[in-house]
């Protein structure tokens, strides 16, 4: 079998094309995966540091809604004894308000007293439920308020057997035992 000059020069031309081709693709295709590879990297990078400085600024809000609230019930411009128990309210449910985000807002007392406002659509859309628990002549009475968001009363209830006592939940523990504003896990 007798190649002519012709066909090996073709033949040649083509193998140097393909082999060209072969290389240019693989080396194309490896060095792409890695460019998006990093790419996929910085922009998740990207992310998790955009979700870390949202969660910070969420929990700085939190915290100084905390430290705020802790000055003013110390100075005694916002009050927790029986007769200044409305300006708390008004003054938690204004919380609420100021940061949409917050789910409630609530302290707990060393006698078991307990004070509490948040959200709740229980009996209105977009409503607000105050729970307040204080011991009066060795009597545990929890009264729950519920209203819409303009304020107004809606309903209200007293119980005279709620069990929930704030002394024996994590946060209570926590900030008692670290005497400071604390943060739990979630639970």
């Amino acid at each position: 079998m007798k190649f002519s000059i012709r066909w090996v020069l073709i033949m040649g031309s083509l193998a140097i094309i393909w082999a060209t081709q072969l290389i240019t693709i693989t080396t194309s295709y490896v060095s792409s995966q890695r460019a998006l590879l990093e790419h996929a990297q910085d922009i998740m990078r990207n992310i998790a540091d955009l979700a870390m400085e949202q969660a910070e600024s969420h929990l700085f809000h939190a915290q100084s809604a905390a430290h705020l609230t802790k000055r003013l019930l110390a100075a005694d411009v916002v009050g927790r004894s029986h007769d200044r128990l409305d300006e708390l309210e008004h003054y938690f449910a204004d919380q609420l308000t100021v940061y949409p985000h917050f789910a409630g807002i609530y302290f707990g007392a060393p006698n078991g007293d307990f004070f509490d406002v948040r959200r709740s659509s229980a009996k209105i859309p977009n409503g607000i439920r105050t729970k307040i628990t204080v011991h009066q002549d060795e009597r545990k009475v929890t009264r729950l308020i519920w209203r819409d968001r303009d304020f107004r009363l809606i309903a209200e209830e007293t119980l005279y057997d709620d069990p929930y006592d704030p002394r024996v939940r994590p946060w209570y523990r926590k900030a008692l035992a670290e005497k400071r504003i604390v943060w739990t896990d979630p639970y």
